[in-house]
């Protein structure tokens, strides 16, 4: 599990190293809540094996937000060595 900073423009899953689905999310109120946050939106399907096929790029996208996003271990770490820090700072004024 990641966490990134921004919403990711795409929703991506890809099967067998070969197939993609991809659609968009739709971030208003009504539309998110209507396509049942996205699952019953509709979905363009890739497949790598053309020479000019777009799944390399979708495929380049992922791991640019995967490589930049925090892996959830990374991120609860840092926040209790923060408190301890925090917690250690404050000791030492009493």
């Amino acid at each position: 599990v990641k966490l990134y900073e921004d919403m990711p423009i795409f929703r991506l899953v890809f099967f067998d190293g070969q197939t993609l689905a991809l659609s968009r999310y739709k971030l208003d109120h009504e539309g998110h809540f209507e396509s049942k946050q996205g699952w019953d939106a509709p979905h363009l399907i890739l497949s790598s094996t053309p020479a000019w096929s777009l799944y390399e790029t979708f495929e380049d996208y992922f791991n640019n937000v995967w490589n930049r996003s925090t892996d959830i271990d990374d991120y609860f770490d840092s926040k209790s060595s923060h408190s301890l820090s925090a917690g250690s700072a404050h000791s030492k004024k009493v």
